[in-house]
């Protein structure tokens, strides 16, 4: 028997059996989707993270006021809370002193409100000096205008985000426009706490090219001196960005700044928060592949299933074709097609569910603004090894069947009602 005259035995074989067949193409379906959309998913995300990171310079160390932290006590388990670092003008000139520091550069961020011509976007207000700006973004490209200058306490350059706001048609304002910025924060006066709204207008200098960085797409510049004032920081920074002479020095200047302050201040450098990242995706890309591996193993199995079946029903015809002539490698072969024709059809069908999946998956869930520059990739090869995946394990799941079927005797065949 040709292989060709086999599989089309088999695919007739499956037709009979329509509504058995489709449910065990369906475990293989499920299976091959959740491994071909973790495939894209990671791939995707790997690559926006790593665009999210090129923004900023490699030798860039970002130090932040940690949160209080809560540890075990030595004596019946309490709670000792960590003193919380306040960032100032002391912290910058001590910083500026460790060895392999280049620059450095403090900076206020707050969640604001822009406001023009009666359109309303949300964003983050950036206060930091201007001369800077560049040193720790060197990538930062401007769509029109200029940056803000140091003494520009009027003068602001939005990112592109906030002024091409997807799904809009127009932007939100351009250089030269006015646009009001509003910021609200909570004061403590006389033992009672009241939210305060503070609203001022600004003059757009610049528009910032667009990065695919979540935070610089939509941010606000202005000068230090402006955002300490408007956002009432009373000259606290939410962070220092340290620039080091090399990425080389990266480790030794982190240390340093923990051997002065401890574990009561954050610090992070671009290779530390993509490692947090990668070890935060492989916790979730090893549960989802087990639960693609057990849909994978329940499509084995039901392949198993549909081939045991299939043999007790045809065991006349088995018997029948023994004695026509044919060999028992026919007959595995003909039964071990009905695996593999199943297992090619669950693949193509799992990796257009995975692709169209990964893409529903994003909508649905959301993600704020990082759907709208994180797109899943799928790589052929990726594609590919996972359809053969689905073809050798439908292949393993019907090879004893198969051989079952082709060790029948003819004799007892025939003569099995």
């Amino acid at each position: 028997m040709k292989i060709s005259e086999s599989f089309q035995l088999a695919i007739s074989a499956l037709r009979e059996r329509r509504l058995r067949s489709s449910l065990t193409i369906l475990m293989i379906v499920i299976g091959v989707s959740l491994m071909s959309s973790l495939n894209g998913i990671n791939a995707g995300f790997s690559e926006f993270i790593d665009k999210q990171l090129s923004v900023l310079a490699p030798n860039v160390i970002t130090v932040l006021p940690s949160s209080p932290l809560l540890r075990t006590g030595q004596h019946g388990g309490s709670l000792i809370s960590s003193q919380r670092v306040t960032l100032t003008d002391y912290t910058v000139k001590t910083l500026s002193l460790i060895p392999g520091v280049k620059d450095i550069a403090p900076h206020y961020r707050g969640s604001v409100k822009l406001i023009s011509s009666g359109k309303v976007v949300s964003g983050s207000l950036i206060g930091i000096d201007p001369t800077k700006v560049l040193i720790i973004n060197p990538g930062l490209k401007l769509l029109d205008g200029s940056l803000i200058d140091a003494n520009d306490h009027i003068g602001i350059t939005l990112g592109y985000n906030l002024v091409y706001i997807p799904g809009e048609e127009q932007p939100f304002t351009s250089v030269g426009k006015t646009v009001i910025v509003e910021y609200n924060y909570l004061e403590r006066k006389g033992g009672v706490e009241r939210t305060v709204v503070v609203r001022r207008s600004f003059i757009v200098r610049g528009i910032l090219d667009q990065t695919g960085n979540t935070f610089t797409d939509y941010g606000a510049l202005v000068t230090l001196s402006t955002a300490n004032s408007l956002m009432a920081k009373s000259y606290k920074y939410d962070g220092i960005y340290l620039v080091t002479k090399s990425i080389d020095v990266n480790d030794y200047v982190i240390n340093k700044v923990k051997e002065i302050y401890g574990e009561n201040i954050g610090v992070i450098s671009p290779a530390i928060i993509k490692q947090t990242i990668e070890d935060i995706l492989s916790g979730v890309r090893a549960f989802i592949l087990a639960v693609a591996s057990v849909s994978m193993i329940v499509g084995a199995v039901g392949i198993m299933t549909t081939l045991f079946t299939s043999v007790m029903e045809r065991i006349r015809e088995i018997g029948t074709l023994k004695a026509l002539g044919c060999r028992n490698r026919d007959i595995l072969l003909m039964f071990l097609s009905e695996a593999i024709i199943m297992g090619i059809i669950g693949g193509i069908l799992g990796l257009i569910g995975g692709i169209i999946g990964s893409h529903i998956l994003l909508k649905i869930v959301g993600f704020g603004n990082i759907t709208q520059n994180f797109t899943p990739i799928f790589l052929i090869q990726d594609l590919i090894s996972t359809w053969i995946i689905a073809i050798v394990v439908s292949a393993i799941a019907g090879l004893y069947p198969a051989w079952r079927a082709s060790r029948l005797p003819p004799i007892v065949a025939l003569r099995r009602e």
